[in-house]
């Protein structure tokens, strides 16, 4: 949503705390595109200040930090435009 939305609706920071008196529940929810989908600025936000980002290739790009060694993990913000 960050990208669709041009920085309008930008992502949490997750957190989470532990609390030994009380227990903790979670819900959690995932909503992805296809791993095809080249996600972009939708075009009546203004400039666009995201590249084009191929969902599939980021995905595989953050499960592979995952599992490996492989640096600096890569996020969305790696795709912003230039200035």
């Amino acid at each position: 949503m960050q990208v669709y939305s041009n920085d309008r609706y930008v992502a949490p920071l997750h957190r989470v705390l532990a609390n030994r008196q009380n227990a903790r529940y979670s819900a959690p929810f995932f909503l992805n595109p296809p791993y095809s989908t080249d996600c972009m600025p939708l075009p009546t936000l203004g400039l666009p200040v995201y590249n084009k980002v191929n969902w599939g290739d980021f995905r595989r790009r953050r499960f592979e930090g995952d599992y490996a060694d492989v640096g600096k993990e890569i996020q969305i913000a790696q795709f912003r435009a230039s200035s």
